[in-house]
């Protein structure tokens, strides 16, 4: 029986960094690899789109796992997220905002769901970030039956799986959903699961690299991190991490074990907190 193929697709406009490319150098050399690259297109809704669609049409993997230029990453992981997203439909790996003033998850969590990281069931989460994703191939089957392929006639076609689009949200109103939340929320409105999980942590590179420890402050004892958000305050971190749970040579340039604060969800938050803060 031959081994199941992944399809690692990668949007990249004008650069590549160095970085991310030793990562892609270390996963070629594991089996199942099929990788395709999207390079010149400012579009990323565009670039994403034509990289499922080619995934679809032109290959017989049964996983898509998306992985964006700017991502360090353990080759190990994306086999795990792609096995797991035979399962789960959709599965993302975590990654954080490159901000020191708001470092927060990048995908979206549902609301009272408590998230532990560093366990390895996959966790529900409401929209996938899709910088490092794994995509079950019936999630685009099904998706491409209500969407036009658009320049049939290019070898640039594509179904506009990421096309942004507004969202009335029960929680935040009628918000704008960028391209790869707009993906995740199609695949709910069609049944599929979004997941997301906590173990698999990466690199976001910014001025340096952004990851969870970015999001946090000060140093706690041994033990485990806590993401919770709740319903109109945003995400809560409750920080106590085990000493080598986190700690990769290739990836962690961060050795501070930080503590936890509530990390606010949008500048109206955060203007709120300074306030009570300054009043304290």
């Amino acid at each position: 029986m031959s081994t199941p193929s992944i399809y690692v697709g990668s949007c990249a406009w004008r650069a590549l960094e160095a970085f991310h490319v030793q990562c892609v150098q270390r996963l070629l050399q594991t089996p199942g690899i099929i990788y395709d690259m999207k390079v010149g297109d400012a579009l990323v809704d565009r670039a994403r789109s034509i990289l499922a669609t080619r995934f679809l049409m032109e290959s017989e993997a049964d996983v898509l796992v998306t992985i964006d230029s700017d991502i360090l990453f353990k080759p190990a992981d994306v086999h795990l997220i792609a096995e797991q997203a035979r399962e789960y439909d959709i599965v993302a790996g975590l990654y954080w905002t490159r901000s020191n003033s708001r470092c927060i998850p990048t995908s979206h969590f549902l609301p009272d769901h408590p998230i532990t990281l560093g366990t390895t069931e996959p966790q529900p989460i409401k929209w996938a970030a899709s910088g490092f994703t794994a995509y079950r191939r019936g999630v685009f089957e099904e998706l491409a039956k209500d969407l036009p392929l658009c320049h049939p006639d290019a070898d640039w076609k594509f179904y506009p799986f990421y096309t942004p689009f507004p969202y009335d949200d029960d929680e935040a109103g009628l918000i704008y959903l960028s391209e790869d939340w707009a993906l995740a929320q199609r695949a709910r409105a069609k049944g599929f699961g979004v997941y997301l999980n906590p173990s698999v942590q990466l690199q976001h590179l910014g001025v340096y690299p952004f990851s969870h420890e970015t999001a946090l402050q000060s140093d706690l004892p041994e033990g485990r991190i806590t993401v919770t958000r709740r319903r109109g305050e945003g995400a809560v971190y409750h920080v106590a991490l085990e000493p080598d749970l986190f700690q990769n040579p290739e990836l962690s340039l961060v050795n501070r074990f930080p503590k936890g604060t509530l990390i606010p969800q949008n500048r109206s938050e955060r203007r709120r907190m300074e306030r009570e803060k300054a009043h304290a």
